[in-house]
């Protein structure tokens, strides 16, 4: 702390962070995805648009300082994917129905991929949009009914890397094939820890 009671920006002694070239999300663009279920299934500010909910949390904090902090994160031109984090939007809430397939009482990760996937090739979710670079800007935040269980939905990680590789998986789908190896995206995994650090609630 400075004497003026302001946080001090220099990091911390042996502070380290090691960065391995792969993309980052420049402007996140979030697509809330209610899964399955009615509406008496979910919590109101989970369901409803309206503040104060899940979809007007999203759409203030992709827009909010927050997001400003990210550009240390921002990657090098040489040995990186020269990209530069900014702000993002709220881009749709959408209540799907899933296959029954991908609908039973306990949902796993490799069924709401698949899920996703068969939504957006359907037209029923927007598809992933991309930065200049080809890199992934979209961001399919899933929300449950309480009639669900996920086996990751205590594995934050797990649903990061969720959210972010349906580009990939969509753009093998159209090869006609389904690729299921999740990428790193450091930008998103970055946000996640940067709000818990700063104590972001809803």
């Amino acid at each position: 702390m400075t004497a003026f009671g302001k946080q001090s920006t220099s990091a911390p002694s042996g502070a380290h962070l090691s960065y391995f070239g792969g993309p980052v999300v420049s402007n996140v663009q979030v697509i809330q995805v209610l899964y399955g279920g009615t509406q008496s299934q979910y919590l109101p500010n989970v369901w409803n648009s309206a503040p104060p909910s899940l979809a007007a949390f999203y759409a203030g904090v992709t827009k909010s300082a927050y997001v400003d902090w990210l550009v240390e994160y921002n990657t090098p031109a040489s040995g990186g994917t020269h990209q530069t984090i900014g702000r993002g939007s709220f881009l749709v809430q959408k209540h799907i129905t899933p296959s029954s397939a991908n609908d039973g009482a306990v949902i796993s990760d490799a069924q709401i991929q698949n899920e996703l996937a068969a939504q957006i090739m359907a037209g029923s979710l927007p598809a992933p949009a991309t930065d200049a670079a080809g890199h992934s800007n979209t961001a399919y935040m899933i929300q449950l009914s309480e009639r669900k269980d996920d086996y990751a939905r205590h594995t934050p990680e797990l649903l990061v890397r969720r959210v972010l590789r349906v580009s990939r998986i969509v753009r093998a789908q159209r090869q006609g094939h389904l690729l299921r190896r999740a990428p790193g995206h450091a930008g998103a995994v970055a946000l996640q820890h940067e709000l818990r650090s700063r104590r972001v609630h809803l």
